[in-house]
Protein backbone atom coordinates (compact mmCIF):
# COMPACT_ATOMS: atom_id res chain seq x y z
CA UNK A 1 0.00 0.00 0.00
CA UNK A 2 1.40 3.67 -1.00
CA UNK A 3 1.01 6.42 1.36
CA UNK A 4 -1.15 8.81 0.65
CA UNK A 5 -0.34 12.39 -0.41
CA UNK A 6 -0.66 14.16 2.72
CA UNK A 7 -3.32 16.67 3.03
CA UNK A 8 -1.29 19.28 4.63
CA UNK A 9 0.55 19.54 1.78
CA UNK A 10 -1.73 18.98 -1.10
CA UNK A 11 -3.64 22.25 0.10
CA UNK A 12 -6.84 20.76 1.59
CA UNK A 13 -7.89 22.11 4.36
CA UNK A 14 -8.01 19.95 7.64
CA UNK A 15 -8.24 19.34 11.61
CA UNK A 16 -5.20 18.64 13.58
CA UNK A 17 -5.62 14.74 14.18
CA UNK A 18 -4.65 15.10 18.04
CA UNK A 19 -6.07 18.88 19.15
CA UNK A 20 -8.77 19.48 16.27
CA UNK A 21 -7.34 22.88 15.85
CA UNK A 22 -7.27 23.72 12.09
CA UNK A 23 -3.72 22.56 9.97
CA UNK A 24 -1.85 25.74 9.06
CA UNK A 25 -1.51 25.74 4.91
CA UNK A 26 1.78 24.22 4.12
CA UNK A 27 2.62 22.68 7.61
CA UNK A 28 4.51 19.55 6.91
CA UNK A 29 3.49 18.20 10.36
CA UNK A 30 1.97 14.68 10.40
CA UNK A 31 3.15 10.95 9.78
CA UNK A 32 1.67 7.91 7.93
CA UNK A 33 -0.05 5.74 10.56
CA UNK A 34 -1.99 2.66 9.92
CA UNK A 35 -5.15 3.94 9.42
CA UNK A 36 -3.87 6.30 7.02
CA UNK A 37 -1.80 9.87 6.84
CA UNK A 38 -2.65 12.07 9.90
CA UNK A 39 -1.72 15.89 9.78
CA UNK A 40 -0.94 17.75 12.86
CA UNK A 41 -0.85 21.31 13.50
CA UNK A 42 2.41 21.90 15.34
CA UNK A 43 5.60 19.51 16.37
CA UNK A 44 4.02 19.15 19.62
CA UNK A 45 0.93 17.40 18.29
CA UNK A 46 3.27 15.49 16.09
CA UNK A 47 5.37 14.32 18.59
CA UNK A 48 2.54 13.52 21.06
CA UNK A 49 0.66 11.61 18.34
CA UNK A 50 3.95 9.43 17.67
CA UNK A 51 4.67 8.56 21.04
CA UNK A 52 0.97 7.34 21.58
CA UNK A 53 1.28 5.15 18.50
CA UNK A 54 4.88 4.02 19.40
CA UNK A 55 3.53 2.49 22.52
CA UNK A 56 0.98 0.95 20.78
CA UNK A 57 -2.13 2.88 22.29
CA UNK A 58 -3.82 3.93 19.10
CA UNK A 59 -7.17 4.29 20.14
CA UNK A 60 -6.07 6.30 22.82
CA UNK A 61 -7.85 9.26 20.70
CA UNK A 62 -11.07 7.18 19.82
CA UNK A 63 -11.23 6.38 23.55
CA UNK A 64 -10.91 10.13 24.68
CA UNK A 65 -14.05 11.07 22.10
CA UNK A 66 -15.78 8.63 23.18
CA UNK A 67 -15.34 9.67 27.00
CA UNK A 68 -16.31 12.83 26.52
CA UNK A 69 -19.21 12.07 23.78
CA UNK A 70 -20.43 9.87 27.62
CA UNK A 71 -19.99 12.54 29.85
CA UNK A 72 -22.11 14.89 27.78
CA UNK A 73 -24.61 12.66 27.02
CA UNK A 74 -24.54 11.91 30.98
CA UNK A 75 -25.21 15.55 31.59
CA UNK A 76 -27.85 16.21 29.03
CA UNK A 77 -29.56 13.76 31.37
CA UNK A 78 -28.72 15.10 34.62
CA UNK A 79 -29.78 18.47 33.31
CA UNK A 80 -33.03 16.64 32.27
CA UNK A 81 -33.76 15.01 35.18
CA UNK A 82 -33.19 18.06 36.98
CA UNK A 83 -35.62 20.09 35.35
CA UNK A 84 -38.01 17.43 35.15
CA UNK A 85 -38.14 16.91 38.89
CA UNK A 86 -38.54 20.77 39.62
CA UNK A 87 -41.57 20.73 37.22
CA UNK A 88 -42.82 17.87 39.00
CA UNK A 89 -42.66 19.68 42.46
CA UNK A 90 -44.35 22.67 41.21
CA UNK A 91 -41.36 24.81 40.76
CA UNK A 92 -43.02 26.04 37.62
CA UNK A 93 -46.77 26.12 38.43
CA UNK A 94 -47.25 29.97 38.59
CA UNK A 95 -44.48 31.97 37.70
CA UNK A 96 -46.27 35.45 36.96
CA UNK A 97 -48.16 36.52 40.17
CA UNK A 98 -45.26 37.30 42.42
CA UNK A 99 -44.13 39.29 39.68
CA UNK A 100 -47.65 40.78 39.20
CA UNK A 101 -47.69 40.99 42.85
CA UNK A 102 -44.74 43.38 42.67
CA UNK A 103 -46.18 45.60 39.98
CA UNK A 104 -49.24 46.18 40.64
CA UNK A 105 -48.23 46.84 44.52
CA UNK A 106 -49.63 50.59 45.69
CA UNK A 107 -46.50 51.67 47.68
CA UNK A 108 -48.80 54.32 49.29
CA UNK A 109 -49.27 53.99 52.82
CA UNK A 110 -53.04 53.31 53.41
CA UNK A 111 -55.38 55.28 55.89
CA UNK A 112 -56.93 52.08 57.54
CA UNK A 113 -53.18 51.17 58.65
CA UNK A 114 -52.18 53.51 61.26
CA UNK A 115 -48.77 52.69 63.17
CA UNK A 116 -49.71 54.71 66.44
CA UNK A 117 -51.13 52.30 69.19
CA UNK A 118 -55.02 53.11 69.86
CA UNK A 119 -56.73 53.68 73.28
CA UNK A 120 -58.98 50.55 74.30
CA UNK A 121 -62.28 50.39 76.20
CA UNK A 122 -61.23 49.25 79.90
CA UNK A 123 -63.71 46.44 79.27
CA UNK A 124 -61.59 44.73 75.58
CA UNK A 125 -59.25 42.18 76.49
CA UNK A 126 -55.96 41.79 74.54
CA UNK A 127 -55.10 38.49 72.96
CA UNK A 128 -51.55 38.74 75.90
CA UNK A 129 -54.47 39.66 78.47
CA UNK A 130 -55.86 35.99 78.67
CA UNK A 131 -53.23 34.20 79.90
CA UNK A 132 -51.72 36.76 82.48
Amino acid sequence: MSPAAPPALSGAATDCFHCGLPVPRGASFGFDAPGGWRAFCCAGCEAVSRAITGRGLDDYERLVVEAQLIGIVALAVLIGAAFWLAMDGGQFDDLERPGLDVVLDDDRPSAAIDPRPQARPSGQQTALSEYS
